[in-house]
């Protein structure tokens, strides 16, 4: 019987064999030092000088016939189970919790360690297209830990959590109370600004001795210039009309972190709309470019600066309320110039 491959150790059974074989195979002839290969309805030979690399050729075909057999009809178990379970992982609920200045997320998925990504927008979370306008927070595989933002205050947020596998699907949607929040969550300033408590009350002193030929010094709680704008302030009062005359009482204050300090980043960005918009007195330009700005997760130090020069831009175009919050926002980081402005802008906002 002949096979894909026969040996014929002598010439006689060489030349049986060549009568009688019908299908393709491969005839090794020690006798002759020929390796004989016949397709069925011709036959061609190959020297035994060849015959080693004849050899490994026909090693390196009847292999990758096997592999190409073996893949074909088999398919890993476990590649198939990890792909199945990758399509299958999907958010099943999820929830929004305010706390303070910042917003507590949790949700729940029906396969745990699936890789998740969280979205944040001022517009509801529909479709796809929804995405375009998001900010996409942060990517992390699922460990059933809580994520925690610090959103800007006064802008009312939508929340939404995917998987990537859920991502890629043709059929996803956003399913509010499921996978994305029903309603905007906003966080005010009054969660965020904590007044110190009010001191407990201390015996009052005894009075000063007051010599006949000592001078009675006068005490000030602002400078001399300020003192100054004070009196003439209270002396009289002012019309909307004569606001736009307090340019010339009150200028923009540049903090010492854009004047000294070198900066790069965030700080960077801050410092080129202070110098270039803001203290160019182009306020609708600063308004819009700070709020830009502050769209996006800052330090607290750069978010407390920033809302510092847009309460005085806000100031200059006689938005007296928005630069009031303003003002408040960024007391706590700097206490000492926004307790100032906030003062200038409570008298504005009574005359």
């Amino acid at each position: 019987m002949v096979s894909l491959l026969t040996v014929a150790p002598c010439r006689a059974l060489c030349c049986k064999i060549l009568k009688n074989v019908t299908i393709p195979c491969f005839l090794l002839c020690f006798e002759y030092k020929l390796l004989l290969v016949f397709s069925g309805k011709k036959c061609q030979y190959v020297t035994m000088r060849k015959l080693a690399l004849s050899l490994i050729l026909l090693f390196f075909l009847a292999t990758l016939f096997a592999q190409g057999s073996d893949t074909g009809s088999r398919q890993n178990p476990e590649t198939v189970s990890a792909d199945e379970a990758e399509q299958q992982a999907k958010v099943v609920s999820f929830s929004l919790m305010p706390r303070g200045d910042a917003v507590i997320i949790s949700w729940k998925t029906d396969i745990p360690n699936a890789r998740l990504i969280l979205y944040r927008s001022i517009k509801p979370f529909r479709d796809l297209s929804s995405l375009a306008t998001a900010v996409p927070l942060a990517s992390f595989v699922d460990n059933g830990m809580p994520y925690i933002d610090y959103p800007i205050p006064h802008i009312p947020y939508y929340y939404a959590l995917v998987s990537e596998s859920d991502l890629l699907s043709s059929q996803f949607r956003f399913i509010p109370g499921e996978n994305t929040s029903s309603e905007a969550i906003e966080i005010f300033s009054e969660d965020i600004i904590k007044k110190p408590a009010i001191p407990p009350v201390r015996p009052i002193p005894l009075p000063y001795l007051q010599l006949p030929q000592q001078e009675k010094k006068e005490k000030h709680f602002f400078s001399s210039k300020t003192e100054a704008i004070l009196r003439s302030l209270t002396a009289k009062k002012y019309t909307y009309t004569d606001l736009s005359d307090l340019s010339r009482y009150r200028k923009v204050e540049i903090l010492q972190n854009e004047v000294s300090a070198p900066s790069t980043g965030d700080a960077q960005t801050l410092r080129t709309i202070v110098f270039e918009e803001l203290q160019q007195a182009h306020w609708d330009k600063a308004i819009t470019q700070l709020q830009q700005f502050l769209s996006l997760q800052r330090t607290k130090r750069i978010t407390a600066r920033s809302y510092f020069y847009l309460g005085q831009a806000y100031f200059f175009t006689e938005d007296f309320k928005s630069a009031l919050l303003a003002f408040l926002t960024a007391e706590k980081f700097y206490p000492k110039q926004s307790k100032e402005w906030i003062q200038y802008t409570l008298m504005q906002m009574g005359n």
